[in-house]
Parts: C-alpha cells; structure tokens; sequence
C-alpha cells in the first residue's frame, strides 16, 4: 500500500513538492506583476492610466487570487 500526496494549485496544476508548487506561483505572481506594473510606468496620463487599470480587472483580480494562494499556503484536503 502506498499513500500518494499530491499539490493542486488553484489552477489545477499538480505538483510532487509544495516547494516546487510555491515556487510556480511565485514566479508566475511575479511575472504577471512585473509585467503590470511595466505597462503602467510606461503610461503618462492619469486618463490613460485608468482606462488602462479598467481595460484589465480581470488581471488584477488574477494577481489578488494569486497572492492569496501564495499567502495561504497549502491547506489540507484528502480525498477519501
């Protein structure tokens, strides 16, 4: 008998190690928001600026799930 742990990201990515797991989450939190973040400099009207930030909710609502999962960490669920 063997007993199988697996990590499943929010995402349904799956991984052997929560290392590894947090890890793919970070990097992807950080790419997305480094990437934002390169956008918005680039920007100089405050107009521009908003309909920018309007134009992508969706990707901050992406970046605010994604930091929650990092914050949270792995939480226990088994499936029986």
């Amino acid at each position: 008998m063997y007993k199988i742990i697996k990590i499943v990201t929010d995402d349904g990515q799956e991984f052997e190690d929560i290392k590894v797991a947090m890890k793919s989450l970070e990097k992807d939190y950080g790419g997305k928001l480094t990437s934002v973040c390169h956008k918005l400099v680039s920007i100089e009207k405050y107009v521009d600026m908003c309909e920018f930030v309007n134009a992508n909710l969706a990707l901050f609502s992406e970046l605010i799930a994604l930091n929650a999962e990092i914050n949270e960490g792995c939480k226990d669920e088994t499936e029986d």
